[in-house]
């Protein structure tokens, strides 16, 4: 029969095991009338209810023992083999020899461990040990957008769209048959590159809308280019960004970029930054040739190259469309909610983590 387990108080000058679940003191039981020593000071609920004799050959005890048994319910006898001392004052092995027995003819299993004393209702004793903590990221991988995430939308829209638009015409006459240049051109509709004139006043339309068309950003890339080699564009980078880098690899976790940029001109912005070349702090990056930002699948194409699980990349962006698709992919994701950004209704902010104006507390997640 599987006895049920139940925790008993054994009292300092007392031979008697005193049911936890009753007063400290004098109480009435099955066989009478018992006593509690003054040092045992216990309370907890066992599983069976009557009074208990007392463990064969234990004596006089010297010290509180807190001691767990297996009993009958049915007859409210006391498994006595079955008994062990969790913790005590003494140091003596004496209480060993009479509670670690095994009752091999009843066929009772052995005592469960504690994680934990019982709490008392006097002064706690408790063992002494030594604890450690350890710190736990809850993502192994960090995913970054640009624009309104590590750089200024201003940025992107009163400097690179601009220079872009003024050094095209000048590009496409010195670049037009140029075998460098035919990858760049190729990439648009052929009823849109008829002349120099014609692909310009699309390249414009494009721009102005902000189109997240794959060729149109490689050909901003590609200008911009020119720009950053010459000083001309000094790519402004906030504050809290190098150093969350940092704080993380220090921590073994890397971080990556996701931007509708493309990859060079990704390499390029962060090459040449007002925080310096950090190119050398980012493990990875990703554009639309992995897909468009606000389709799920972009998102699962990514972790399965960054080669972790989708719940242990943390994306961060201030595109809510964004976040939707990563979190339908499984992806973690928090709103960037930076100066210039898009306002963002307390509705929609109550749904995700938010973090204003940088990023340092994703260290404490």
């Amino acid at each position: 029969m599987h006895h049920p387990l139940q925790r008993w108080c054994l009292g300092g000058g007392y031979s008697k095991v005193i049911p936890t679940s009753l007063p400290i003191g004098r109480g009435e039981g099955k066989d009478g009338d018992y006593s509690a020593g003054g040092d045992c000071l216990m309370s907890a609920e066992p599983r069976s209810l009557g009074f208990l004799q007392g463990i064969k050959g234990v004596g006089r005890a010297a010290a509180v023992c807190f001691i767990e048994c297996r009993s009958d319910p049915a007859s409210d006898s006391l498994a006595t083999e079955a008994c062990r001392c969790l913790f005590s004052t003494a140091s003596s092995s004496s209480f060993d020899s009479s509670y670690q027995q095994t009752a091999a003819s009843k066929n009772v299993r052995p005592p469960r461990p504690l994680h934990k004393p019982p709490p008392l209702l006097s002064k706690p004793i408790r063992p002494t040990t030594t604890r450690t903590r350890s710190f736990t990221m809850p993502f192994k991988a960090l995913l970054l957008d640009i624009e309104g995430t590590t750089t200024p939308i201003s940025f992107v829209r009163d400097t690179l769209f601009p220079y872009s638009l003024s050094a095209l015409p000048a590009i496409l006459h010195h670049e037009w048959s140029s075998p460098a240049f035919t990858p760049y051109l190729s990439a648009f509709p052929a009823s849109k590159r008829e002349s120099p004139e014609t692909l310009v006043e699309y390249v414009t339309e494009l721009t102005a809308r902000a189109a997240k068309d794959p060729a149109l950003k490689n050909l901003q890339g590609y200008i911009w280019s020119r720009g950053y080699l010459t000083g001309e564009i000094l790519a402004p980078v906030y504050d809290d960004i190098p150093r969350i880098m940092s704080a993380l690899a220090a921590r073994g976790i890397k971080t990556y970029i996701y931007s509708s940029g493309s990859i060079p001109a990704q390499k390029l912005l962060f090459g040449h930054s007002t925080q310096g070349d950090m190119t050398s702090q980012i493990s990875g990056w990703f554009d639309l040739s992995s897909g468009l930002k606000i389709a799920s699948e972009s998102y699962t194409k990514i972790v399965a190259e960054i080669g972790v699980e989708a719940g242990d990349v943390l994306f961060l962006s201030d595109i809510v469309k964004e976040l939707e698709a990563a979190q339908r992919a499984g992806v973690q994701v928090g709103l960037s909610v930076r100066e210039g950004n898009e306002e963002v209704t307390e509705e929609v902010k109550k749904k995700y983590r938010v973090l204003e104006n940088g990023f340092d507390p994703i260290l404490e997640w």
